[in-house]
């Protein structure tokens, strides 16, 4: 489908093993919200959920991604050729 958006699920035996999605815009394709149960990581299932949408990009023409990583997942997404532009700091608020 030529829909802007692309959700994705990976199964293990009937399982969902991990989510993502894929926003594409002019001229750059977008990986959003991948997410992995704990007894899942370090499997490959992340991994292969975000070369998936990577490749659906690039088959419809897209030549960049971004993407934002955890700590987390910094060294996969380096693993997949991923190169860090910028790092930021997140700030929380707790009502007291």
């Amino acid at each position: 489908p030529d829909a802007p958006s692309q959700h994705f699920v990976g199964y293990l035996d009937d399982q969902p093993a991990t989510v993502g999605t894929l926003l594409l815009s002019p001229g750059m394709a977008g990986i959003f919200d991948v997410a992995t149960p704990t007894r899942f990581r370090r499997q490959g299932f992340a991994g292969a959920l975000t070369h998936a949408a990577m490749t659906m990009a690039q088959e419809r023409g897209f030549h960049h991604a971004c993407l934002q990583a955890s700590s987390q997942g910094v060294g996969l997404y380096g693993k997949l050729g991923f190169t860090t532009i910028f790092t930021e700091r997140e700030f929380i608020w707790r009502r007291a």
